[in-house]
């Protein structure tokens, strides 16, 4: 099997491949945990990468950097969301922070180096009386210069689920912030914690 090395592309990019390839010439990864030198390959034999194995090889390489970098916050407790108000809701847990960017200070996720990211956001409302009452539901950058929003009725049940998902450039200026909308002029919501309920999470992909 041959291995060539990357040569065009991000000049980031291509060292951090580029160490990884360095690897796989002298040591050939087939399942994760069990190695053979290249060299010893029976001819015509086909040779499989798993990806998490090369994902994790390239961010122990990088030294810890990597590629791919997570920031996953959550809500730790049920929050109330007041009548006919738009409310910010507080991320103040963080399960995984591969940027240093979880705030829990200010309940957002800062953008600690530029690039391309995905956001993925969702909240569980508890509504119960509110069924017909519309409710937007958003992420925010930079405090609410962009963002995106999710807006629809709520249903009869008791809970509804609300989720995000959107591809942004984003710069070390931007941070993000969820924010949800109870338009019922009477009765206040709840916002339902925990990951099974409400969590933000910044993905840098590039």
């Amino acid at each position: 099997m041959v291995v060539e090395r990357f040569t065009s592309g991000k000049l980031e990019t291509q060292r951090k491949l580029n160490l990884l390839v360095d690897a796989v010439k002298s040591l050939q990864n087939l399942n994760g945990d069990v190695f053979i030198r290249t060299a010893n390959t029976p001819a015509g034999t086909t040779v499989r990468l798993n990806i998490a194995a090369v994902l994790e090889r390239i961010m122990k390489n990088s030294g810890g950097g990597g590629l791919i970098e997570v920031c996953k916050m959550s809500l730790s407790g049920t929050q109330n969301a007041p009548a006919n108000l738009l409310t910010q809701i507080t991320l103040d847990t963080i399960i995984y922070d591969d940027t240093s960017g979880g705030d829990i200070a200010n309940n957002r996720i800062n953008i600690t180096s530029a690039g391309l990211y995905a956001i993925i956001a969702r909240a569980a409302i508890a509504h119960a009386g509110s069924a017909g009452v519309a409710t937007s539901f958003a992420f925010t950058t930079r405090g609410g210069g962009t963002g995106f929003n999710e807006t629809k009725f709520v249903d009869g049940n008791a809970l509804d689920y609300f989720s995000l998902v959107e591809i942004k450039k984003l710069t070390t200026s931007d941070y993000i912030e969820l924010w949800i909308t109870n338009y019922d002029p009477v009765i206040n919501w709840s916002i339902i914690s925990g990951t099974a309920g409400t969590l933000l999470s910044v993905v840098k992909l590039f």
